[in-house]
């Protein structure tokens, strides 16, 4: 018999001898063969784990399904499909479309066109165009967007850029 099994089986003969005089000092009297049986159950099992587990090495599945990305998708833009998808009854909501869209225009001024509207007002205003000037420069923006087909006006004039 190798080492291993004589340490393991001294384990289970102490851990049985410890519950047995754990049952006895409590008042419930010797059962020898239930605990060997349930301390021998659960050690075979225990060891059959661990054995097994230090054997067998991690496999990388090939996936089906594409490399997923946080880092690919804007915050920006599940934001924007969330107040898109929904009746936006409040105007904080339709402000809050407001700033994306705004935000979007200007992003894409500048990685576009190399154009600041916040700097260069003029030429941003020629690049965008009167309808998009006149949308990111409006004091109540709110009433420009309870339409959907004027949002999705604004967005293809976005995307246009």
């Amino acid at each position: 018999m190798s080492r291993v099994w004589r340490v393991r089986l001294i384990v289970v003969i102490l851990v049985i001898v410890g519950v047995e005089l754990t049952l006895v000092s409590e008042g419930m009297g010797p059962r020898l063969l239930l605990v060997a049986g349930i301390v021998a159950m659960i050690t075979a099992v225990t060891w059959l784990a661990r054995d097994l587990g230090a054997v067998v090495a991690p496999v990388e599945w090939p996936s089906t399904q594409p490399p997923y990305s946080v880092d690919t998708v804007e915050w920006r833009v599940g934001t924007l499909r969330l107040l898109l998808m929904s009746t936006r009854r409040s105007d904080g909501a339709n402000a809050r479309l407001h700033e994306l869209l705004t935000g979007l225009v200007d992003d894409r001024l500048t990685t576009v066109h190399g154009v600041d509207r916040a700097h260069d007002p003029r030429s941003a205003a020629a690049v965008i165009g009167p309808e998009l000037q006149a949308f990111v420069s409006a004091e109540h923006p709110v009433r420009a967007l309870v339409e959907p087909r004027d949002v999705a006006r604004i967005v293809t004039l976005i995307e246009n850029l």
